[in-house]
């Protein structure tokens, strides 16, 4: 069976159900053609309008058929940024198979679900470790800028052995991946994900498309709006954490209702994005200064003392982006409640 890619879902009248599918299908080609996989296939492109057979129809819809035998080649995971497109590609599949869950066979989606979790577990503990190594290198770089120059030699000592130490940690959770593409459960996800996308039917819709997405959208944002506030009357770091998490939900969604509610739902998206940068920086530079409290007492003096430095460093910018999130909020609070109410 092809598989419908669209461009222009508006001109193709799509249903709410062939949005929530197109949206997993292409975060599913993200990942498996650009991030984590190489599919060497055989494929022929055509384009169809809006009346088919007529070539003259302005191009909407992309129709492509793969080869279905297939030859993997892995990308290499010490490619950082392969590393992290290929996790927020499943952060999306998971996202959206969640919110489109009614469509999806029930005992498809548990497994499917179930086995994104673990490989999404297996690049995220390597892509922390990639977080860590350039929040340390960047702090390193605002504490010797402020040093003596006796200092700052002692400093770039000590950087040497904390960034041997993040490496070795980087390298082992490398290793761990590569055994985890290996995996016979890596490669059951590759079989059972487009077999179960391709059974996705529209048939389970109610209402227009838009309306049903703006529906789908407004129940996570209501959702976000009570989390927010109840992290904002006890902001621990746990609660913006998750606070982080639900934003990231919501913005998924609103990103995949973009298509067929338009520029507001991109701009409640920008905004939410906004917001969940400045939540992952704060949550970003936590993990640091707990990393630096406990390698501290492993490592050199020379060492610990760098880790002192950097820790003050990032219980700064931590405080900044603590004291900044709320207004990011109130910015998406407001747009959110013109938006979705």
């Amino acid at each position: 069976m092809p598989t419908i890619r669209t461009a222009t879902a508006k001109a193709c009248e799509l249903s709410a159900a062939e949005v929530l599918a197109e949206s997993v299908w292409l975060s599913w080609d993200r990942f498996v053609q650009q991030d984590a996989l190489v599919y060497r296939t055989v494929e022929s492109t055509r384009f169809v309008g809006s009346a088919a057979g007529n070539a003259a129809s302005p191009p909407s819809v992309r129709v492509t058929t793969a080869n279905p035998s297939i030859d993997i080649q892995r990308v290499d995971p010490r490619n950082v940024d392969a590393v992290h497109r290929a996790r927020v590609a499943l952060r999306r599949i998971r996202s959206n198979i969640r919110l489109a869950r009614r469509l999806f066979d029930e005992a498809w989606t548990d497994v499917v679900l179930a086995d994104l979790s673990w490989y999404a577990g297996e690049l995220g503990a390597v892509r922390d470790w990639d977080v860590m190594h350039a929040r340390v290198l960047d702090a390193c770089d605002r504490v010797r800028s402020l040093a003596t120059p006796s200092e700052a030699a002692r400093l770039e000592v000590g950087e040497k052995i904390l960034i041997e130490n993040l490496e070795h940690e980087r390298q082992r959770c490398f290793g761990d991946l590569l055994v985890a593409q290996g995996d016979s459960r890596f490669q059951r996800l590759l079989t059972l994900m487009p077999a179960g996308l391709e059974e996705v039917s529209s048939g389970a819709d109610r209402g227009e498309g838009a309306d049903v997405m703006r529906k789908l959208v407004a129940k996570q944002w209501r959702r976000l709006a009570a989390h927010a506030e109840a992290t904002r009357r006890e902001p621990t770091d746990a609660a913006l954490h998750d606070l982080r998490v639900s934003v990231k939900r919501v913005r998924y969604a609103a990103d995949m209702a973009t298509p067929v509610i338009g520029a507001a739902s991109r701009r409640f998206s920008t905004e939410a994005s906004a917001l969940q940068d400045v939540l992952g920086e704060y949550h970003d530079s936590t993990v640091v200064r707990a990393w630096l409290m406990k390698v501290s007492p492993l490592v050199p003096p020379v060492a610990t003392f760098t880790a002192g430095q950097v820790s003050l460093a990032e219980a700064e910018a931590s405080a900044k982006l603590r004291a900044a999130w709320p207004k990011c909020w109130s910015r998406l609070e407001k747009f959110g409640k013109k938006t979705f109410g």
